[in-house]
């Protein structure tokens, strides 16, 4: 079955439904593409979570912001005979964050490209005072131009903050892990552990199906020394620390910003002295170059006026 609600088909269907991935589907009623998504209802959802996520994700429409991808519709349906919400958001043609990083090298300039837009994102939202809550490369998406779409927004706040534990828990913050307490500053870890991913192709964490272990691994703290040595860019691996961090801490977007912002003005710099470096290699061949030339016109000079000269004694005679 890959009709979802009587109305929306999976195009990318492959014989089995599976919870928790984005498909791309068609809307038969109005034959426009759209993207969606199941949640299987299980003891950690609250009763009220369809009603509350329908309020959210009408108060969340006057947000506009071209790095989030609405939700427009959501509903209950049966799949196997197991309750599921599913999620309809606008359609954006490309692939979970998770893909891209498996199938493509990431370079540096383009983790800050991706790491800014994310942020952009997050900003508008966060001056709303709205989290994420769930924040993941699973639902990041991306396409071949760095175009990038934030999906998943509302869901966590209207489970009263509480995590679906349907999610990576390798993602979610301590608190979420440990009291279900979910605010920015969930954002903010959780995008300081994709952050790490991208830059090192691995999680900073052993990780776990379940909180008790995962808050373990966690109070092993990140040897920061070992990545110093193989990095980069130490500004931004100090934007990643500091997401990541139990003390010094952001106080808000603006801050992280601020300082994605002077990574990639360190990148213009770093490329600036580069270029100055070659002019200046390049004067320098010239100048040598020139000078090699002056000392033969020299010599030439020289011999020339030994042979006229030995010339001239000759005639004498």
């Amino acid at each position: 079955m890959n009709l979802v609600a009587n109305r929306y088909k999976i195009i990318d269907f492959d014989g089995i439904i599976n919870i928790n991935k984005i498909y791309k589907a068609e809307d038969t009623y109005k034959n426009k593409k759209v993207l969606l998504k199941l949640i299987k209802h299980t003891k950690y959802i609250h009763i009220d979570f369809l009603t509350d996520l329908i309020d959210e994700i009408t108060a969340f429409r006057d947000i506009k912001s071209p790095f989030i991808c609405p939700i427009i519709d959501v509903g209950i349906c049966n799949i196997d005979n197991n309750p599921c919400y599913y999620i309809i958001s606008s359609f954006f043609d490309g692939v979970t964050l998770e893909y891209f990083v498996k199938n493509n090298k990431i370079k540096n300039s383009d983790i800050v490209n991706i790491l800014t837009k994310v942020l952009k994102g997050l900003e508008v939202t966060h001056l709303n005072n709205i989290y994420h809550g769930s924040l993941s490369p699973r639902n990041i998406l991306i396409n071949e131009n760095f175009d990038i779409k934030i999906l998943d927004f509302c869901i966590v706040k209207a489970n009263k903050g509480e995590h679906l534990k349907c999610i990576d828990l390798k993602y979610l913050a301590p608190e979420q892990l440990s009291i279900n307490y979910t605010d920015v500053q969930s954002d903010f870890y959780s995008l300081g552990i994709i952050l790490f991913e991208l830059m090192f192709d691995k999680l900073p964490y052993e990780i776990s199906e379940n909180e008790i272990d995962m808050l373990k691994y966690m109070d092993k703290r990140i040897i920061w020394s070992d990545f110093e040595l193989i990095c980069e860019n130490k500004k931004l691996l100090n934007v990643c620390k500091k997401l990541l961090s139990r003390k010094e801490k952001y106080n808000d977007i603006k801050e992280i910003i601020i300082d994605t912002v002077d990574v990639m003005y360190e990148k213009v710099k770093i490329k600036d002295n580069i270029k100055e470096e070659i002019k200046e290699i390049n004067d320098n061949e010239y100048d040598t170059k020139k000078e090699g030339l002056k000392k033969r016109i020299y010599a030439l000079i020289a011999v020339f006026i030994i042979i006229c000269t030995i010339l001239a004694s000759f005639t004498m005679f």
